[in-house]
C-alpha cells in the first residue's frame, strides 16, 4: 500500500510541477533505499555456524567472475572464509589477445552481463575483495595483490575452457592455462603460500579406455590443445611442489613452509550461470528460444554431467583436507546418454528440441565416465544432485534470468543517463522497480534473488536522483 501512494504522489509532483514535494520524497526514498541495505545485509550476508572452523584464513581465488569461480567464492564465504577474488571480465577487450582468433573470442567470452551478476553478487560482502581485470600472467598485478592481502590458501580456477574451441587458438590456450598456471604457482612460492588447488579437466583422460571410468593414475591422453595445457599445468604444479620439498630438505626454506598442491578434474560441470557455450547451457538457451539445438554424432555420447553444487561441495572437501601432492576426479555418480539428458530439458521446458545432427567434431570423447573412488576414500565426496534435479534447476533459472536480463540492462541504460532526465525516464523507474518486485516474489532463495533484489535498492535511489533533478 505505502508504494502504491508513493508511486501516485511522485506521478502527481511531476504532472504539477511541484519540485519541492519531489526533493522531499527523494529524501525518503534515500532513507528506504538504506534500510534495505540493511535488510539486504543481515538476510544474506550473516555468517555460518562454519565460521568459527576456519578462523581468519583468506583465500584466493583466481577466475572469481566465472562459473565455477563464483559458485566457489559464495560458498567459501558462506563457510566463513575471507576471500580474494580476481578475474579478467573481458578477455575480448583485452590487447594483449586481440591478435588470436577473433571467432574464438565471440563463441568463447560467456554473457558479460553473468559475469557482472557473478561479482555483484558477493561484492558487498564485507570478508571479500575484487580485482578486475587482473590477468594470471601478469606478474606485476598478481605481485600487487598478494602484497595488499595475507594470502593463506590460492584456488586457482582461471582458465580458458573448451575442447573445440581451443583448436581455434591453441598459443592462447597455452598462455592462460599453462603458463599462466605457472606464474600463479610462482607467486605461490614467492608468498609462502602452503596449499596450492587448481582446477583440471576429465578431458586429458582423452575418453573412456577399456569401457572403464577412467582413474587418476590413468596416463593422461590428450586430444586437443586445451587438455594439453591442462596436462602442463598439472605438471607444473607437481615440480613446484617437488622444487619447494629439495629446498626444505637442503635448508634453504624453512620447514613449516611447504606447497602443497591439489589438482581437481572436474567431468562435464553444468549448472546456473554456465557459459554460454557449454552444451546444456546452449541447448536450454537455444530450445527455449525455439531454435535447433547441435549434436555431433549420434547422440548416443555418455557423459558424467557433474552439477555445479556437488563440484563447489567436493572443492571446499578438498581445501579442508590437504594433501601434499595429491589429484581428484570430481565427477556425477550418474552415467547418461546425450539424448537422454535432452528429453529431460524437453520435460522442464516444455518445449520440444529440434535436433541438428552434424559430424562428430575434432577432440570430442565418445565417453567420458569418473571413477570418484579416490575422492570418495579420501576427501568424503559423494555426488548428491541427480541429473533430473539439476536440470530441473539449470530450466528454472533460465526463465528467470531471461526477464531479469531485460530488467537489467533498461536499469542500465537509465542510469548512465545521469541527466536530463524527463517525466518518461521517472515513469521508467517506477515500471523498472514494479518489475524488480515481481522477480522477488519468484522464488527467495535462488541466488538471483539477491542481485534482484540488490538492484531494487539501486532503483529505489535512481528513482530519489531523478526527483532531486527536477527540484
Amino acid at each position: 500500500m505505502r508504494d502504491k501512494i508513493l508511486k501516485n504522489e511522485l506521478e502527481i509532483a511531476v504532472a504539477s510541477g511541484d519540485w519541492e514535494s519531489l526533493g522531499k520524497m527523494a529524501a525518503d526514498i534515500e532513507k528506504e533505499t538504506a534500510k534495505l541495505k540493511m535488510e539486504e545485509k543481515e538476510k544474506f550476508y550473516a555468517p555460518s555456524s562454519t565460521s568459527k572452523e576456519v578462523g581468519e584464513k583468506t583465500v584466493l581465488v583466481t577466475g572469481a567472475a566465472g562459473f565455477i569461480g563464483s559458485h566457489l567464492v559464495e560458498r567459501l564465504l558462506k563457510d566463513g572464509y575471507r576471500v580474494v577474488g580476481l578475474d579478467v571480465i573481458d578477455l575480448g577487450g583485452k590487447g594483449d589477445v586481440k591478435h588470436f582468433s577473433e571467432e574464438l573470442l565471440r563463441s568463447y567470452i560467456y554473457d558479460q552481463d553473468i559475469k557482472r551478476q557473478n561479482v555483484q553478487r558477493s561484492l558487498r560482502h564485507s570478508r571479500y575483495r575484487f580485482y578486475e581485470n587482473v590477468d594470471v600472467r601478469d606478474e606485476e598485478l598478481l605481485e600487487k595483490v598478494f602484497q595488499e592481502n595475507r594470502i593463506d590458501q590460492v584456488m586457482h580456477m582461471a582458465a580458458l575452457a573448451g575442447v573445440r574451441d581451443s583448436f581455434k587458438a591453441p598459443q592462447l590456450y597455452l598462455e592462460i592455462d599453462e603458463k599462466g598456471t605457472e606464474r600463479m604457482l610462482a607467486m605461490a612460492v614467492r608468498h609462502q603460500i602452503k596449499y596450492f588447488l587448481y582446477a583440471s579437466s576429465s578431458s586429458i583422460y582423452g575418453g573412456v579406455k577399456d569401457n572403464r571410468p577412467s582413474k587418476e593414475e590413468d596416463i593422461p591422453s590428450p586430444r586437443a590443445p586445451y587438455p594439453a595445457a591442462k596436462v602442463g599445468a598439472e605438471v607444473w604444479a607437481h615440480t613446484y611442489h617437488n622444487m619447494v620439498e629439495d629446498l626444505i630438505r637442503s635448508g634453504k626454506r624453512d620447514k613449516d613452509k611447504p606447497l602443497w598442491v591439489c589438482g581437481l578434474r572436474f567431468f562435464t560441470v553444468y549448472g546456473r550461470r554456465g557459459r554460454r557455450d557449454m552444451a546444456l547451457r546452449k541447448f536450454v538457451e537455444l530450445m527455449a528460444g525455439g531454435e535447433p539445438i547441435p549434436i555431433y554424432g549420434d547422440g548416443s555420447q555418455s557423459r558424467n554431467f557433474t552439477h555445479i553444487n556437488d563440484i563447489v561441495e567436493g572443492m571446499v572437501r578438498a581445501l579442508k583436507n590437504p594433501y601434499p601432492d595429491e589429484i581428484f576426479n570430481l565427477g556425477g555418480e550418474e552415467t547418461t546418454v546425450l539424448t537422454d539428458a535432452i528429453e529431460l530439458l524437453e520435460r522442464y521446458l516444455g518445449k520440444k528440441a529440434i535436433r541438428d545432427y552434424q559430424p562428430p567434431q575434432r577432440g570430442d570423447v565418445h565417453a567420458s565416465l569418473a571413477d570418484t573412488s579416490k575422492a570418495e576414500r579420501m576427501l568424503g565426496y559423494r555426488p548428491a544432485i541427480s541429473l533430473k534435479e539439476g536440470i530441473r534447476d539449470l530450466c528454472r533459472w533460465y526463465q528467470m534470468w531471461v526477464p531479469f536480463k531485460e530488467t537489467y540492462h533498461r536499469y542500465q541504460q537509465l542510469r548512465d543517463k545521469r541527466e536530463g532526465y524527463s517525466e518518461a525516464d521517472l515513469q521508467e523507474a517506477l515500471s523498472l522497480k514494479d518489475e524488480l518486485k515481481r522477480l522477488l516474489k519468484l522464488k527467495e532463495d535462488d541466488s538471483e534473488y539477491l542481485v534482484a533484489y540488490h538492484y531494487l535498492a539501486c532503483t529505489y535511489r535512481l528513482i530519489a536522483d531523478i526527483c532531486k533533478s527536477f527540484s
